[in-house]
């Protein structure tokens, strides 16, 4: 059984690891069909100058949001190679 258990350990990391990439693109696309929809429907709604003044609110925040999270997904990636498998 110690050969298998190895092996049982690797296929295991390997699903989470896909499904881990699974939940952040799933993520990713909800976040930007929200903010799709956000900018249209503030055009729909609202009187040109309001919104403009949302959807540069709304353009701030996703700058950020994309800035940091860039930034916070460069410091956490670990590659494989530089991972540590026994």
């Amino acid at each position: 059984m110690g050969d298998q258990a190895y092996k049982s350990m690797d296929i295991a990391c390997d699903v989470l690891k896909r499904k881990s990439y699974h939940c952040i693109y799933y993520y990713l696309a909800q976040l930007s069909f929200f903010f799709i929809s956000s900018f249209l429907l503030m055009w729909i709604l609202y009187t040109p100058i309001v919104a403009l003044t949302a959807n540069g609110v709304l353009g701030v925040c996703l700058f950020f949001f994309v800035t940091n999270g860039a930034e916070l997904a460069e410091l956490l990636y670990i590659s494989d190679e530089d991972a540590v498998d026994n």
